[in-house]
């Protein structure tokens, strides 16, 4: 636990630290190449939720918390964003990973939208 803590907090500071030296266009790029890192070499859905947080626009930003199951947050930015493309996505992965509070809710309003 405290090797995993102390990872996610390395994490974060590196993020923190690059920030400043990556042009606004290519931050999102950077994080979402960051999430997919955690998730698929790593294993590591905790990191890659860590991360996804820091990604800017909504667009990438529903990209990097599907990505991590972040079910609940990618539906809410794929509300927002008023996609019944990403609100299916999301309810596919919830589906397969049996989040039925969160699929109702998808269901819910792609019914009404």
């Amino acid at each position: 636990y405290q090797r995993r803590v102390h990872g996610d907090k390395q994490l974060e500071s590196l993020l923190r630290n690059l920030r400043p030296t990556v042009d606004e266009s290519d931050w999102d790029e950077v994080v979402l190449t960051t999430v997919r890192h955690c998730v698929d070499v790593l294993g590591d859905m905790k990191a890659a939720g860590i991360v996804a947080d820091k990604v800017v626009y909504p667009g990438n930003r529903f990209i990097a918390f599907l990505a991590c199951n972040k079910l609940k947050e990618a539906f809410a930015t794929a509300a927002a964003n008023q996609s019944p493309e990403q609100v299916q996505r999301v309810l596919i992965a919830c589906d397969e990973t049996v989040d039925t509070g969160t699929a109702n809710k998808c269901r819910k309003w792609l019914a009404t939208n």
